[in-house]
């Protein structure tokens, strides 16, 4: 998200003077959703709110619909709000009225042009709306995000601890967090810390994918083995993500051994393992700090040819898992376990 821009909407809807057109962009739906629910609440009084709020979704919105809605003025207040999602499914017509309004937009509208995820930026509302990214929250912004939602949402504390505990243990998916956050503070109440988050997703401190890949890193196999069933019945923690969790933290090791061995100074070679985590959608199995920590600390342990013959195992686990008469997922696992944490002549074989 750019942060400029955040920060003068947040002010915007802080001191209620607003922007005349609004284009929200990126990946985030989210916080795209919060950011509307917010404008609204503070642009448009609850008691006039059925005359001046309007919410339209753009497919089948023609231009005489819409200029009769950007014409219409405020019944008894300052202010009407119109906010228009999925801005692509403008019909010619509709786009072309909406492009000329902007021109020249009303003092008292305010209008939110919505795109979804995956939607590329639309030039032309770049410069025709003042426009905020919603790009998504990773990396080491998830746990803070986390702590900032139970804080202004439900006036509650989440400790760092149990924030990271439940990046490692839920993913980066906001909408999910936010649920996990709800019932944290429903069933623990302000105070929100690991044994609550523990009680809540029923996932124990200690048996999340991040520790089955320290272990692994750290080449410790009874520890990984006692791992592999609880990891494997978290959500989002099936077999196959198992595995490209395990290739990616593979591929890392690898990438910072070689440039090490070539005489990269370790700040240099963490430098490169954020630029992963950053290139795309990486499964790093915990915060990307953590990872890069546990990867780093393992590179003594890993030969290139343990590297190598790893990778074979993992595609072949990939093929396994994708084959029924293989094996369970947990047999499958358990093997890639002990071929990944044993030697590398015992992994060739």
């Amino acid at each position: 998200m750019s942060r400029g821009a955040l920060q003068a909407l947040n002010k915007n809807i802080e001191q209620k003077r607003f922007e005349r057109a609004y284009y929200f962009y990126g990946d985030e739906d989210y916080l795209k959703d919060s950011a509307v629910q917010s404008l609204i609440a503070s642009a448009v009084d609850p008691a006039t709110r059925d005359f001046n709020l309007d919410q339209r979704r753009c497919a089948g919105l023609d231009g005489a619909t819409l200029g009769m809605l950007l014409a219409s003025p405020p019944v008894l207040a300052d202010c009407r709000l119109i906010v228009l999602r999925d801005i692509a499914g403008l019909k010619k017509d509709a786009r072309a009225a909406l492009e000329q309004y902007l021109e020249k937009p009303a003092p008292d509208i305010v209008i939110v042009l919505v795109s979804p995820a995956a939607e590329k930026a639309d030039t032309a509302l770049l410069q025709l709306a003042t426009a905020v990214e919603f790009a998504p929250v990773a990396g080491p912004h998830v746990a803070a995000w986390m702590m900032d939602h139970a804080r202004t949402v439900h006036q509650a504390r989440l400790s760092e601890e149990a924030a990271e505990f439940l990046a490692a243990t839920v993913g980066s998916d906001l909408t999910t967090l936010a649920a996990e956050i709800d019932k944290s503070v429903s069933y623990g109440g302000q105070e929100i810390d690991v044994a609550t988050v523990e009680a809540v997703i029923g996932v124990r401190h200690g048996e999340t994918l991040g520790d089955l890949l320290e272990a692994v890193a750290q080449r410790l196999a009874a520890t990984a083995l006692r791992l592999v069933a609880p990891v494997l019945a978290q959500p989002k923690n099936g077999l196959v993500p198992t595995i490209g969790a395990l290739g990616t933290q593979l591929l890392a090791i690898g990438i910072a051994a070689a440039a090490r061995r070539a005489g990269a100074s370790e700040s240099s070679v963490r430098g490169r393992m954020w630029d992963l985590l950053r290139s795309g959608s990486i499964n790093a199995g915990s915060p990307w700090g953590e990872a890069v920590d546990r990867w780093m600390r393992s590179v003594p342990l890993w030969s290139d040819a343990d590297i190598q013959s790893g990778v074979r195992v993992l595609l072949a686990a990939d093929r396994s898992a994708k084959d029924s008469r293989v094996g369970t997922d947990e047999q499958i696992l358990s093997s890639v376990v002990l071929a990944l944490c044993g030697d590398a002549q015992r992994v060739a074989a």
